[in-house]
């Protein structure tokens, strides 16, 4: 009985079906190298203390945030987000590591006040965060502004760039006069990665109304013992603290805001 004659065919002498098969893989390997370039780049904004309502987009009739219209129109507006903390460093801890802040041990704010309990906690470098795991993908990762995750002077493991991030550019601590850099711990607290840096704050203080321009919003959170160098003052019903290294002043919420606004 003959064989079939399909399982008895031998490969043509000509090349082309080796051309062929060198062709696709050559054409699946500039496809994988174009995928891996269009791969996506990741801006993620925090921003303390700010509702549903604080951006235009949302329908706010009296603050105007352009930029962050023309984000939400180019990609998508969510109207229903939950954080997992209602304070600044469990917030952070759970965003970072996508767990709850009580399994990484930050469950308040890490206190400006070294004899806190709280200033000496920080991320610990067993937690694995979304920083970490982008670089390990290839991406090179970045961070701007506010950490809240320990400070290093506590432990070098608290660093952010022990977290995944290539680059830090940013203060430590959780408020931050952002014209003298001076942290709710009343001292200097701006760094360029690893280094302190003296570099000039957003823009000038005001010379006709200083009390009212030299203060960050965000030192409404609550501050810190002062060093015991630092000048206390009231202005307008408000603690102000001036800070003997630079002259700066530093506001803390104390019930009621100047006129003009903190």
């Amino acid at each position: 009985m003959d064989k079939d004659p399909v399982m008895t065919a031998k490969a043509p002498s000509c090349p082309a079906g080796r051309v062929m098969l060198l062709t696709l893989l050559l054409a699946l390997s500039s496809f994988a190298s174009s995928a891996a370039e269009r791969r996506p780049n990741f801006i993620l904004i925090l921003v303390d203390d700010m509702g549903h309502a604080g951006v235009s987009c949302f329908g706010n009739p009296y603050f105007k945030t352009p930029e962050i219209d023309r984000l939400a129109a180019g990609g998508i507006r969510l109207t229903d987000f939950h954080s997992s903390g209602n304070v600044c460093s469990p917030t952070r801890a759970g965003l970072m590591t996508g767990r709850y802040q009580q399994r990484s041990g930050i469950e308040a704010v890490i206190h400006p006040a070294a004899d806190h309990a709280e200033h000496r906690k920080g991320l610990q470098k067993s937690e694995v965060t979304f920083a970490g795991l982008l670089r390990e993908a290839g991406y090179a990762t970045g961070i701007v502004g506010k950490w809240h995750l320990g400070y290093p002077h506590n432990s070098p493991d608290y660093h952010p760039q022990e977290h995944g991030f290539d680059e830090f550019f940013g203060y430590h601590s959780g408020n931050i006069d952002f014209i003298s850099h001076v942290g709710d711990h009343l001292k200097h607290d701006w760094w360029h990665g690893r280094e302190e840096t003296e570099e000039e704050g957003a823009s000038e203080p005001s010379q006709s109304s200083p009390s009212t321009t030299n203060s960050n919003s965000s030192s409404s959170s609550g501050g810190g013992d002062p060093d015991s160098d630092a000048v206390e003052v009231y202005e307008c019903g408000m603690k102000v603290m001036a800070s003997p290294r630079t002259g700066q002043k530093t506001g803390y919420y104390a019930g009621r805001c100047c006129e003009g606004g903190w």
